[in-house]
């Protein structure tokens, strides 16, 4: 068996034994990949543990005969800690990246640019003020989608190509296609078709979240609202475009709305919209 060395975070771990479970990883050369973790939960476990949250060095033998090869050394090269008062926000939002990918991504097909991406994330996401922590994380999404392909059409008719500032003069409201991906004009809306409808501030606000870095997007100011809006939408939207289903840690959402303070997220009428 070939022995190879990457690096990589955890999207999720399967236990399957008192010490030993199968690790679903992200890693840098080989994508999404699955590793046995053989007395990994041991705590007399002399190695390394494959901890969650953190960029690791990783050696394991590969293996062609089974459908998982298995790991052998783990180093922490990097870990983000989520200890303030924010803490639970931030570990919903982070959990809600590592499911998207594990379920989205492709086995063993390498996607470095949104590997380095989702690192820059995940550094963001330990030190951004809580108020940032909505902005960041939509932004994220509509990169992340992007780059795997699932880049959603908010600045122009998908099917015309018209501008959407060309819709009408006084257009108040947009209508996406999850189906076919993106805005869609009054001309080019079909009966019988699935929209979902967006206020013109809340999709102004996605299409410009679609092209900000997420320093940017860090020091955006908005309501929680809004951004919950917004966050259904692209989540019908993928589920639509990918066929994967319910995407279960992102139930979060609806716990942050019951309980927006104790997680940082703004209160009505405490920021601008």
């Amino acid at each position: 068996m070939p022995i190879e060395k990457t690096e990589g975070f955890v999207l999720k771990a399967y236990n399957w034994s008192e010490s030993s479970r199968t690790i679903v990883f992200f890693t840098r050369k080989s994508g999404k990949l699955s590793l046995t973790d053989r007395g990994g939960r041991s705590l007399k476990s002399k190695r390394g543990r494959a901890i969650p949250f953190a960029r690791l060095e990783l050696t394991y033998y590969s293996s062609e005969r089974e459908s998982a090869g298995h790991l052998s050394e783990v180093n922490i090269e990097e870990a983000w800690t989520f200890e303030d008062e924010s803490a639970l926000g931030r570990l919903a939002f982070g959990s809600a990246v590592c499911e998207m990918l594990r379920l989205t991504l492709p086995d063993h097909e390498p996607h470095e640019d949104l590997y380095i991406y989702s690192l820059k994330f995940f550094r963001c996401l330990s030190k951004s003020p809580r108020e940032a922590l909505l902005p960041l994380f939509v932004c994220y999404y509509l990169r992340a989608i992007s780059f795997l392909g699932y880049r959603p059409v908010l600045s122009a008719c998908v099917a015309c190509g018209r501008k959407k500032e060309d819709f009408s003069v006084s257009a108040r409201f947009y209508k996406l296609s999850p189906d076919r991906g993106g805005v869609i004009c009054n001309s080019c809306q079909s009966e019988g078709e699935r929209y979902i409808q967006l206020s013109a501030e809340d999709m102004n606000w996605a299409a410009a979240l679609q092209t900000s870095s997420l320093e940017e997007a860090e020091s955006e100011t908005i309501s929680y609202q809004r951004a919950f809006r917004v966050l259904d939408a692209l989540l019908w939207f993928l589920k639509t475009q990918t066929g994967i289903g319910k995407i279960n840690s992102l139930d979060f959402l609806n716990k942050l709305k019951q309980a927006q303070g104790s997680l940082g997220i703004n209160q009505p009428g405490s920021q601008p919209v």
